[in-house]
């Protein structure tokens, strides 16, 4: 397994993509964030799609995206030896407007990974502050990266408020 935590960066045609990869048996998860008035979604809100699957592969959703993502992924952890937990977070600006195809998301991820690595065992704020600065997410979307990531549990407002 990997023993560090990586955190990779890319982006191409308005779409920007964070690849962590971090100590851990093979899993992944896909988080795609379509911000609000963009082709795919129309609406004032984000659009978020979460995707996992588990050491043997099988996603609990079927998604194009993922699975292109995951693909480049998968060929650099063969190429290097390792495996490791992932995380890929995709965020899609609305100046996305010509689609061309899952390949933009398999070659930018690759292309992310062959590039090195952005960050190396950050802390749990430090991540926090890169995806910040270069993703423009709902808080709670970079809060559940965090908790992937480092197994942190934050507490919403309205748990304090309930009790």
């Amino acid at each position: 397994t990997v023993n560090d935590v990586k955190v990779y960066y890319g982006e191409y045609l308005h779409n920007k993509y964070t690849v962590i990869i971090y100590p851990g048996s093979y899993s992944s998860v896909w988080i795609e964030v379509w911000r609000p008035h963009s082709l795919w979604n129309p609406s004032s809100k984000p659009s978020i799609l979460v995707v996992k699957d588990d050491f043997r592969g099988v996603p609990n959703l079927m998604d194009g995206g993922f699975l292109a993502a995951r693909e480049a992924v998968v060929e650099y952890l063969w190429r290097v030896r390792k495996q490791g937990k992932v995380v890929i977070l995709r965020e899609v600006e609305p100046q996305y407007l010509y689609p061309v195809g899952n390949w933009q998301i398999r070659m930018t991820v690759a292309r992310a990974l062959r590039m090195g690595e952005v960050l190396r065992n950050p802390t749990p704020n430090e991540l926090k502050e890169f995806l910040m600065k270069v993703h423009k997410v709902p808080k709670d979307v970079i809060s559940y990266v965090i908790k992937l990531v480092y197994g942190i549990k934050y507490r919403s407002l309205m748990e304090f408020i309930k009790k």
